[in-house]
């Protein structure tokens, strides 16, 4: 799975402030493969939260419970500040 239709959502919706969800989804991602995993999926859904009233809500729920075993691919994809990927 692919997250590149939800990184063009926070775009579309979101405008100049898309970075900031961006880079909560890639923390998101990042505290969910540390270990983190109750925070990081609390971001993380917050995040596809904030585009669940325009985009295909079978997309984004599969999003939601498709974050194990992706989250390094999905850090990288959302196309997060570098810092952030850094991490």
């Amino acid at each position: 799975m692919y997250v590149c239709k939800l990184r063009e959502l926070l775009e579309e919706t979101h405008g100049s402030r898309a970075m900031v969800y961006k880079d909560l989804f890639a923390l998101g991602c990042w505290l969910h493969l540390n270990g983190k995993r109750a925070v990081g999926e609390k971001i993380i859904k917050e995040v596809i939260t904030s585009v669940s009233g325009l985009g295909n809500r079978t997309y984004l729920a599969s999003v939601a419970k498709q974050i194990a075993g992706n989250e390094g691919g999905w850090a990288a994809e959302i196309f997060a500040h570098q810092e952030v990927n850094d991490l």
